[in-house]
């Protein structure tokens, strides 16, 4: 085999260039770790550039039919030649527009487009750069409103590998079977049905990455078909949805971003490894929720993220106690608050939930104190003691923006007492709080903790000073 290897190597360039050629532009660019002769050889497997690159439209043109122009000119200069990467920001505000971005993409996909992202949100286009005069800008405001529907020349592309859609709607005939290779598929603000999103499910077997963002007409999203290969899935304030059930057995990384749904329906994710469940930033009331159902499945995860709402609902629900994450490697933490509950509810969550390979815990504590009334330097905590728990090998502490309010003050001391085997934790200052937050480390009482290596490094960003406590080791 490796002789077999080598022989490839020793052929011409034009020859291995034309081998190249013959790949999808993905593989072709994996062929760059073969050796130092496949490096860069992929950039030259064409005599011609095969991007095309739109997605700064206005930076150095003075209206949007310049733009316009300017992008029609382009393709007519290079002609029918094959084209790999297509990416366009443009926001169509006029009928006329949205026919010529129809016939941009009728360009691109004839000549075998691999990659499209499109983006036609308002924000793409100034709104200085109207090419309408002042007597007709009112009529231009009432165009921007019209979403833009997505012809049905875009589904003849066979060769997609991925589809990145950005405010823009899938027409109500729209068929996907012909986008069988497709691999990737990003969606935000996109219109798009649950039943459009299950035949785009269906009709692409080697689907791997699902990231749907801000799909309001979404409400029961469903992600499951015999020999699925999804491996990424990404759901971001698709407001209106209520329930998402999926069934994929390769699927490795999860991540839900948004008011909590009424169901989760999770089976088959035992290569499940990555997962972020955060509401964070969302009032969500008393919204009413089964998702701590998934918990147990989500005991293989190796990196989990959660917000603080999450792990209030873990401890208040009746959930299997006490649940184990055996193979839980790194725990993230989004605090929206730091009152004396959200502090009850991290000890409790270490109670109930069982992580004996644990190896990092990182902190984001909140931003703006101002949000959080209890955050007082001379606030009295609850005197409720820690509930025994184990973290036999946590060994990094990561906080972010931290202050040195008690409520955080009380969670450095937990740490330093619940795990034997920490070897670091940094503080990372907030900017507006480092010196408050210097001042309640230096007077932190550092005997009885747990772990002798154990090094509490605070960083300033401000003045790019490392501090090490206690103060006699200090670095600089």
């Amino acid at each position: 085999m490796g002789r077999a290897e080598d022989r490839l190597s020793e052929l011409p360039d034009t020859i291995r260039l034309q081998i190249l050629s013959l790949l999808p532009r993905k593989q072709a660019i994996r062929t760059s770790i073969l050796s130092s002769k496949w490096r860069h050889l992929w950039t030259f497997r064409w005599p011609y550039s095969t991007t095309l690159d739109f997605s700064h439209p206005l930076s150095s043109l003075k209206t949007t039919d310049d733009f316009v122009h300017n992008v029609n000119q382009v393709l007519q200069l290079r002609g029918h030649k094959k084209v790999e990467l297509f990416l366009l920001s443009f926001h169509p505000q006029t009928q006329h527009h949205m026919s010529t971005v129809v016939r941009w993409l009728e360009y691109v996909v004839s000549n075998g487009v691999e990659e499209l992202f499109l983006d036609l949100h308002p924000s793409s286009s100034s709104s200085s750069s109207s090419s309408s005069s002042s007597s007709s800008s009112s009529s231009h405001e009432q165009q921007r409103s019209v979403p833009f529907v997505l012809p049905d020349c875009l589904f003849n592309g066979e060769k997609l590998s991925v589809l990145s859609l950005n405010h823009c709607n899938f027409g109500v005939n729209s068929e996907f079977r012909k986008l069988r290779f497709l691999e990737t598929l990003c969606l935000t603000s996109v219109g798009i049905t649950d039943k459009m999103l299950m035949d785009f499910i269906e009709s692409c077997p080697f689907l791997q990455k699902l990231d749907l963002r801000q799909c309001n007409e979404l409400r029961s999203v469903r992600v499951y078909k015999d020999g699925l290969k999804l491996k990424s899935m990404v759901m971001v304030d698709c407001l209106r949805a209520y329930q998402v059930e999926i069934s994929a057995p390769e699927l490795r990384s999860f991540c839900f971003n948004g008011e909590f749904l009424r169901r989760y329906l999770f089976r088959n994710l035992a290569a499940l490894e990555d997962v972020v469940l955060s509401s964070a930033g969302r009032d969500i009331g008393g919204c009413i929720t089964d998702w701590m159902k998934i918990v147990p499945c989500l005991t293989n995860v190796k990196l989990l993220t959660l917000c603080s709402r999450a792990i209030q609902f873990i401890v208040v629900s009746k959930i299997s106690i006490p649940t184990v994450f055996n193979n839980l490697k790194e725990l993230r933490m989004e605090m929206e608050l730091m009152t004396e509950t959200n502090l009850s509810d991290i000890y409790d969550f270490f109670r109930k939930c069982h992580c004996p390979n644990l190896d990092q815990v990182s902190i984001e504590l909140p931003n703006n104190c101002s949000r959080d009334p209890s955050l007082k330097m001379f606030l009295k905590v609850s005197a409720e003691k820690p509930m025994d728990c184990e973290l036999g090998k946590l060994k990094t502490v990561k906080m972010k923006s931290f202050k040195g309010h008690k409520n955080e003050m009380e969670l450095v001391r937990f740490f330093l007492d619940k795990a034997p085997e920490l070897e670091n934790m940094f503080l990372f200052a907030s900017d507006s709080d480092s010196r408050s937050a210097f001042h309640s480390m230096n007077s932190l009482n550092f005997r009885g903790k747990a772990s002798d290596k154990a090094k509490i490094i605070m960083i300033d960003k401000n003045f790019g000073i490392e501090f090490q406590f206690p103060l006699e080791d200090v670095t600089c």
